[in-house]
């Protein structure tokens, strides 16, 4: 799997700040636990992949980075996921392509569409993981918005911070970034463009992703 805006994006923006145990569901390349390592020393994450080629690439990426001795690759589904102590935050990029035709390759398909992980069961098992004040963020389509958040209501996660991105200034949304809570309490809202109207990255965007990026 190719790293994408999607990822870059949640790893950039995850708000794991004072975090110390930290879990990522569905870590394809290993970019998002690279990205939060690298922002935040303190915190030790543990990094789950259910296709083995997959977890054996981003085994791979996290032992030729610095931050080896902080990140644990896992090769199994969350559903298997077995764990001794609870994490201060969840992040994750879930599949979430449900009406798409899957496509002939397994491994793509798999990490692409949520046949194999519901955004149901990914927060509702979240919280049972999650310390009493930990926090989850997902990032997930925009027009499937209304399905997010009837969910987050049905397993009493509460959204504290949401932000809309945009791939151009003259379009709709297509995804949003999401942190959960388990206390009710006033969101915060805001946005992030990719590219401005020519077609070029945008300042917001460089910005963001500028240590992470040689690009950049």
């Amino acid at each position: 799997m190719k790293i994408g805006t999607d990822g870059l994006v949640l790893g950039a923006l995850a708000p794991c700040e004072g975090a110390l145990q930290v879990l990522e569901v569905g870590t394809g390349t290993g970019v998002v636990s690279l990205m939060l390592a690298q922002r935040f020393p303190g915190i030790e994450i543990t990094t789950l992949e259910i296709d083995e080629a997959a977890a054996s690439e981003a085994t791979q990426n996290v032992q030729g980075s610095p931050f080896s001795d902080r990140i644990e690759v896992t090769n199994t589904s969350f559903q298997s996921f077995l764990s001794d102590h609870q994490f201060d935050h969840i992040v994750s990029n879930p599949p979430f392509f449900q009406e798409s035709l899957r496509s002939p390759r397994y491994q793509r398909s798999l990490a692409r569409q949520d046949h194999g992980l519901s955004i149901f069961y990914l927060m509702d098992g979240g919280k049972r993981l999650l310390k009493p004040g930990g926090k989850m963020t997902i990032i997930w389509p925009y027009d499937r918005k209304e399905e997010f958040f009837d969910t987050a209501h049905d397993v009493a996660l509460h959204p504290e911070q949401m932000t809309h991105l945009y791939t151009k200034p003259d379009r709709e949304a297509k995804r949003i970034i999401v942190t959960l809570g388990h206390k009710e309490t006033e969101m915060e809202t805001n946005q992030l463009t990719v590219e401005d109207a020519f077609g070029e990255y945008s300042d917001d965007y460089k910005e963001l992703l500028k240590d992470f990026l040689l690009i950049f």
